[in-house]
Order: structure tokens, then sequence, then C-alpha cells
């Protein structure tokens, strides 16, 4: 399904029965990547998990998204982290909506008091210095131009989140906190006809 508008939506909250046990499943992946993820950072980490290098550690992750008919277009989740002292880094994940316009998001620790945060503004044309090539795509905001926040969700809320309007995410504790991003392709347009919950 081709869109010929951006969506203008924020986020979709989703109820998942089972988040405690896909949260123990997860949380020990994180530290496998990441094992020093307790510490605080001054960068906003993502790391992307190919969908092989998860299903086998995580049986109910794998059975939610079956159970959603998107098992077929699951192509890679991102674990994103960030700590109280991380740099502010509002962006889109891409500009072409109809390629990557969605993630849909778990909290996976500490996740209390912390924020997804979207803004109206201006995007900056120069791309973002990354070696990763799942977020060469990506672009930041310009702060020279006039911008100003839209909305917000607390991510204990498990929701699909439009990554194409600008945004960023926000820890107001101590420790670091960590969700998931599930992508898929082709992109999921098509689920949200009948969706309700719009924010």
């Amino acid at each position: 399904m081709i869109l010929s508008e951006k969506p203008s939506w924020l986020y979709k909250l989703v109820t998942i029965e089972k988040l405690e046990q896909i949260q123990k499943e997860l949380v020990p992946l994180l530290y496998k990547f990441n094992p020093y993820f307790d510490i605080p950072q001054d960068k906003i980490g993502y790391l992307p998990i190919e969908k092989k290098d998860i299903e086998k550690f995580a049986p109910t992750y794998v059975e939610y998204i079956d159970s959603l008919n998107l098992l077929d277009r699951w192509t890679f989740s991102l674990i994103i982290t960030v700590s109280n002292i991380s740099e502010e880094s509002i962006h889109v994940d891409t500009q072409n909506y109809n390629y990557r316009c969605y993630g849909l998001n778990l909290p996976l620790i500490n996740c209390e008091n912390t924020y997804t945060v979207w803004y109206e503004g201006t995007l900056d044309e120069t791309p973002v210095e990354t070696l990763n090539p799942r977020l060469k795509s990506s672009r930041y905001i310009n702060k020279n131009l006039p911008y100003h926040e839209i909305g917000r969700l607390e991510v204990t809320n498990p929701a699909w989140v439009n990554v194409c309007i600008p945004h960023k995410p926000e820890n107001n504790n101590s420790k670091p906190r960590a969700v998931i991003s599930t992508r898929f392709t082709p992109e999921v347009h098509d689920i949200f006809e009948n969706y309700g919950n719009n924010t």
C-alpha cells in the first residue's frame, strides 16, 4: 500500500498481554549486545539487531509479531537507549514515509518517566553522519529555525510510533532506559486503515 500523504498521527497505543515475559526474554539480549548499558552515556544508542539474532532468544516476542500477521514483514529490531545526560537528537528516521514510517515500540527496562517526544519544525537537509547503513536516511531538525513540541508518550506504554515526524527520546531518570522498536518491510500502512486510538 502506497500513501500519497505522510500520516499526521504521533502514536497508537497497543495492549500486549505477555509484555512481562517478552521483557524477560529481551533484557538479557540487551545486555548481550550492550554489556555497559547501565553506565550513562552522552550519546543516544541505536542498536539494530537482525531478526535471525532475536528469534532464538525471544519466542514470546516472535509469537506476538506473528499474532499481528507481520512475521514475514519483520526485518529487524532496534534497541534504543538513552540516559539523562544524552545529547538532544530531534530527528526523523527517513523522509521517505512509504519506505519507513512506523516503529512498534515496547518498553524493556527503566522506562518510567521517560518519553518519546514529537516536534514541529524544519529538517536540516544534511545527512546524519553514521557508519550504520540503516540510519543513513535520518535527518536532524534545524535548531536555527523555530520548532516546538507537539506531543509526548511515556514509553512504559507499548505503541506504534510515527518516526517520520521529528522526535527524540527523553529520559528524566538517573538510570539509562531501553526500548525495542520493531521495523517492517514493506511498510505496514494497510494495518492502520481501521485502527482506532489516533493521537
